[in-house]
């Protein structure tokens, strides 16, 4: 595990993030047009996964640049590695909440379109 760890997670948080933003975004209008607050909790949970995965990516720094840090054992390496492991599919659990509150709410997004060209 080197830079190219820090990279992956750099590049899964920045793309993410932008469908996040662009998610929440997207709820909000919707709540506008329907005129209800009923989708205060989705917003909080896109809000709330976005902010974990800035927290993974925060944490994947310290474990880089900790890793040379570490005594040269076995122990210590697989260690590291198995964190680094956990920080990736934590943040596929995250991906996977984002995404799917995405398609949850793209056929409201439809009909919601369809309802103001009427």
């Amino acid at each position: 595990m080197n830079h190219e760890f820090l990279n992956f997670m750099g590049v899964l948080v920045t793309i993410t993030l932008a469908s996040s933003a662009n998610l929440f975004v997207s709820l909000h209008r919707l709540e506008a047009n329907f005129g209800k607050d009923s989708l205060k909790e989705t917003r909080k949970d896109v809000k709330d996964a976005s902010f974990f995965l800035i927290y993974l990516l925060l944490i994947s720094l310290v474990v880089v640049v900790a890793k040379p840090l570490m005594p040269a054992t076995d122990f210590a390496t697989c260690a590291v590695n198995s964190f680094a492991i956990g920080c990736i599919l934590m943040a596929a659990f995250a991906l996977f909440d984002i995404t799917d509150a995405a398609f949850e709410i793209a056929p409201l997004l439809g009909k919601n379109h369809n309802n103001n060209d009427q």
